[in-house]
């Protein structure tokens, strides 16, 4: 028999009013910055990032989401 884990994804969505660099990044629970998930210009509208968290231990996660003069800290939780 063969298992096959599932990919854990985590999706962050966000609008923009007008074409503007977008900084996204991955924390840990200590602060301590895990990864850049992007760091680009994105056109106005919609937008979608997706990324796998199988690599990511069980725990409390932060993402700061940083667009001209807009900063946000969401938090997420890895349960495996």
């Amino acid at each position: 028999m063969k298992l096959k884990l599932a990919t854990l994804s985590i999706v962050i969505n966000f609008n923009l009013p007008k074409t503007t660099n977008v900084k996204l990044i991955l924390y840990n629970i200590q602060g301590e910055q895990i990864e850049v998930l992007t760091n680009r210009i994105y056109e106005a509208g919609r937008h979608e990032i997706t990324f796998n968290a199988a690599n990511l231990p069980s725990g409390l996660f932060f993402y700061k989401i940083e667009a001209e003069g807009f900063v946000a800290v969401k938090k997420f939780i890895v349960l495996k």
